[in-house]
């Protein structure tokens, strides 16, 4: 099936470059019209006002906007400037952040908490004041980025993983909370040679990670057919594939020795996704269902 948003408006941040630039052209390649929000830089050009320049030239609408996204007026800006060019907003791709590579006890709580605000609230911000919007129109996609370092822990990011992994729990309560709505979230987490990860993925892989090959997976969860909330899908390489949160059979505990049952603990051979902590509670301890 081939996608179209024609109609609809999508605001992707941090599109200036990277996995964002990519999403954007993406998007106004199958019809949507695009809020490119990228932070202004001294000294240096807009990258936003490049990418939309871009879109432009291949026939498609897009604005430009420059509002940093850890600042909190910023997220409420972001979603007005759709209203003001385009008169709705109809999904939010919340792709800005960054990350600087530190042994954790080399890295001051100053950087520690911009970390957080920047890949956390950065993406918080846009998210709480787009979902109004969606409530009142009835309909609204949202896809939110974690990454490996939040889902599975990576060495020198400690902070980054941190405010990755607390947008999987951000994403998933909410989903839970809005699911009667018309509105969806979900979460990618991406694998792409991006201007952020070079150090790590080579010159050799260029074309093999490009960002442009994760644009479809963010496209397919942002299209009005997706119905579905509350995933993660991870995608690099023209390849994608569900991550899940997983628990095993329950153990009966007898006496404190945990240690004991560790074997059998470690064998997930079996194990289900858990989507609800409500009925994740009641397997672990049923009795907890006389108290409801």
């Amino acid at each position: 099936m081939t996608l179209r948003f024609d109609g609809r408006v999508a605001l992707i941040t941090g599109a200036g470059n990277g996995l964002g630039r990519a999403y954007a052209l993406w998007f106004a390649a199958r019809g949507a019209r695009v809020v490119v929000n990228n932070r202004l830089h001294e000294g240096v050009p807009s990258s936003a006002e490049a990418v939309v320049d871009a879109i432009r030239a291949a026939g498609g609408e897009a604005v430009a906007d420059h509002h940093a996204v850890d600042q909190e007026a910023s997220g409420r800006a972001m979603v007005e400037a759709a209203y003001a060019a385009f008169g709705r907003l109809d999904i939010l791709v919340a792709n800005a952040g960054g990350n600087v590579k530190k042994p954790i006890l080399e890295t001051s709580l100053t950087e520690f908490r911009q970390n957080l605000e920047t890949n956390f609230w950065g993406t918080v911000y846009p998210a709480l004041a787009a979902l109004p919007r969606f409530f009142e129109a009835s309909y609204g996609r949202m896809v939110l980025t974690t990454s490996a370092a939040g889902l599975f822990g990576q060495k020198l990011h400690v902070p980054y993983a941190a405010a990755k992994s607390a947008l999987v729990g951000f994403a998933r309560a909410l989903a839970v909370e809005i699911g009667k709505q018309n509105v969806r979230v979900n979460l990618i987490s991406p694998y792409a040679r991006t201007p952020g990860s070079r150090h790590a993925i080579g010159e050799r892989l260029e074309q093999t990670m490009s960002p442009a090959h994760v644009a479809p997976v963010v496209g397919w969860l942002a299209h009005e057919s997706c119905e579905c909330t509350g995933i993660i899908l991870s995608a690099g390489a023209r390849r994608v594939r569900r991550v899940g949160l997983v628990e095993g059979r329950v153990l009966e505990l007898e006496g404190n020795d945990v240690g004991a049952l560790w074997a059998q603990l470690n064998d997930l051979t079996g194990a289900k996704e858990s989507r609800n902590s409500g009925r994740s509670a009641l397997e672990l301890v049923p009795e907890l269902a006389s108290s409801v």
